[in-house]
């Protein structure tokens, strides 16, 4: 996937100063920077940078192959259209640790509502696996940046702090009272921080 979109980027002419990733989004993001040129910067909201706990580390995966395996599974996931995945949006949502308006759920009702996008996150998780970027978080140059929420459940902070600890030019900002969708709940917090180190980033590089 990372060298995909590096690829798009040079058939594009883009050259990113920043790469921002969530979660997922996090790994992919590091993993990306190290095929662009000029050492993009890397923010990592809750940044799902490790291995899944105990027994959760191979069941996860194996499932997630299973389902997505299976030709029905997103059919029935989505079926009935966003009215019908709002509770399980919000069941979701709610095991995350995050709180979200009713707006929110219901951007996420849409999107489990979408065949298409269940079945991509299948296909995503099936093939996830972050032990090659994991063993290479030494080599990496970028300046980072690690946001938690101390509220996340799906992706514990300890993650990211356990990953600083092996990159070379990292900054940890962790925010209190927010979860795994820390950048939804609190949009004007979470940009106030990225904004900041970008500004210290500028100061140090001139």
């Amino acid at each position: 996937m990372s060298s995909d979109i590096a690829q798009l980027c040079a058939d594009q002419g883009w050259q990113p100063e920043v790469v921002i990733g969530h979660s997922a989004g996090g790994a992919i993001a590091l993993t990306l920077s190290q095929h662009l040129p000029g050492r993009p910067g890397i923010v990592g909201i809750n940044a799902a940078l490790g291995q899944f706990d105990g027994i959760a580390g191979w069941l996860f995966p194996l499932l997630a192959k299973m389902l997505s395996a299976t030709p029905f599974t997103a059919r029935a996931f989505s079926a009935g259209g966003a009215p019908r995945a709002r509770p399980r949006a919000k069941r979701l949502i709610q095991s995350t640790g995050s709180k979200l308006d009713p707006e929110g759920i219901g951007l996420y009702a849409r999107l489990f509502a979408d065949r298409g996008h269940v079945d991509g996150a299948l296909k995503m998780m099936a093939q996830w696996s972050v032990t090659p970027l994991i063993s290479e978080l030494g080599k990496v140059q970028n300046d980072c940046l690690l946001i938690t929420g101390d509220r996340d459940l799906a992706v514990a902070p300890k993650v990211s702090s356990d990953a600083a600890t092996h990159l070379q030019n990292v900054t940890l900002a962790p925010i209190t009272g927010l979860g795994h969708l820390a950048h939804e709940e609190d949009a004007a917090e979470v940009f106030a921080i990225i904004s900041a180190w970008l500004q210290e980033r500028a100061g140090s590089r001139t």
